[in-house]
């Protein structure tokens, strides 16, 4: 049912509406009145929070140095920090069994920074590793792929490659390659190679020897792609070595006559098995640097240091030294040289210098041997290997009983930005990349 609504009160309530809606209209402000309120609002609102373009420049520049502090005391916080990651420059890797008692033990890898802190890189399993010595032997490329020797059986072994990125993974067999374990030295005992070679573009090499009699053997060197296993083999002419250095193209590896060296000839072997004086260079290897990229070689011959870049072309670096030179090696920059000396105060310390173009060499670390009980009256220090960066060296110590009967060896790590030396255990393996 509808409610009717008075039409007097109905009529009454629509007139008061109107009346009120004609009164706002004709108050209300015109068109032009309102553009010129809009335009005049954004000049009064900028005047009261708008500063000196002086004073604003001056906050701009308080305000960023105050970001720049920031960020430098969060950085220096973070270098102080023992627990940032080490492997942002080049480690040195070591190799180590888990159980060194063991027949099969497995072997831990170990890579270690300029400052001596240690990370495990990878642990392999038992599998073999050991080739009957007592620390394990291996050469790993700057790339992470490490070579080592495994048993075949009781007298034989053949090489495997590990990823150093998959452990875990099966290691890549390189075919063709068996030998007796007394064929076998542990690498960088010398710049003569005596285990894999690691070359650009992860190419490698590896000398090594068939027994076809009791004495005679057979010198072969191996050319490996590492992905594979797939090897292709050539004999090493006579009188002459394979050397830890490849050609800068990647074509062979360097070799050196028991007479003349690659001196200017830069001689390298082809897989092919011939021989060839290559233009572009040799490069190195990681291991020692006699040889520069150009192929000129630095030499120690009556205490004083030669660049001999043919027989007929050398040039005097030193003469006279404050110790016996015992070894030399060329810097990173292939512009100065490494040189290791037998102390002339103290035979039984080894120190390390550096010589750039034009300057005396200049001591970077010295490691001194007390006698401590033991019968070693002098040391003689050898480069093994030099980092790519020259941010560490890796040294071997021969240690020598009066009487010049041999007493043993040591090895250290030097970091010669700081002169510190570190005494790691384990056997030395090579270097790899920075955040590989």
């Amino acid at each position: 049912m509808n409610h009717q609504i008075h039409d007097d009160q109905l009529d009454h309530d629509i007139r008061d509406f109107l009346a009120w809606d004609a009164q706002d209209v004709t108050d209300a402000p015109t068109a032009t009145e309102m553009a010129m309120r809009i335009s005049s609002r954004p000049a009064t609102r900028m005047t009261w929070p708008r500063l000196a373009p002086g004073l604003a420049w001056v906050l701009l520049a308080g305000l960023l140095i105050l970001a720049i502090a920031g960020v430098a005391v969060i950085g220096a916080r973070l270098l102080s920090d023992d627990t940032v990651p080490i492997g942002r420059s080049y480690e040195a890797v070591f190799l180590r069994f888990d159980e060194p008692t063991a027949a099969r033990a497995g072997v831990l890898v170990i890579g270690v920074d300029a400052q001596g802190r240690e990370r495990l890189i990878a642990h392999l399993p038992e599998a073999g590793y050991n080739a009957g010595y007592d620390k394990p032997i291996g050469v790993v490329s700057r790339s992470g792929l490490l070579a080592l020797p495994a048993s075949s059986n009781a007298a034989n072994f053949h090489w495997e490659i590990v990823d150093l990125a998959a452990p875990a993974a099966e290691p890549v067999v390189v075919a063709g390659i068996e030998q007796f374990r007394e064929s076998l030295f542990p690498p960088h005992e010398g710049f003569v190679a005596m285990g894999p070679v690691w070359g650009p573009g992860e190419r490698l090499a590896i000398p090594w020897s068939e027994q076809v009699s009791r004495s005679e053997a057979i010198r072969h060197l191996s050319f490996v792609d590492p992905r594979t296993g797939v090897s292709r083999a050539t004999e090493v002419p006579d009188g002459m070595s394979v050397v830890s250095q490849w050609a800068s193209d990647g074509s062979g590896i360097a070799v050196e006559s028991d007479r003349t060296g690659i001196a200017g000839g830069r001689t390298v072997l082809l897989p092919d098995g011939t021989l060839a004086n290559q233009d572009s260079g040799v490069v190195d290897g990681g291991y020692g640097r006699r040889y520069r990229w150009d192929g000129t070689e630095v030499r120690i011959a009556r205490q004083r240091i030669f660049a001999v870049s043919t027989e007929a072309a050398t040039d005097e670096l030193l003469s006279g030294s404050e110790g016996e030179i015992v070894d030399v090696g060329w810097t990173a920059d292939g512009a100065g040289v490494w040189i290791v000396l037998q102390s002339a105060a103290d035979a039984r310390d080894v120190i390390v210098q550096r010589m750039l173009p034009s300057s005396r060499p200049e001591t970077v670390s010295t490691i001194e041997y007390p006698t401590g009980g033991l019968p070693a009256t002098s040391s003689q220090g050898h480069l093994m290997g030099l980092s790519p960066d020259d941010s560490m060296i890796y040294l071997t110590v021969d240690r020598w009983e009066q009487g010049g009967g041999e007493f043993g060896y040591a090895t250290r790590l030097i970091a010669p930005a700081t002169g510190a030396s570190f005494d790691i255990e384990g056997a030395f393996a090579g270097w790899l990349a920075p955040d590989r």
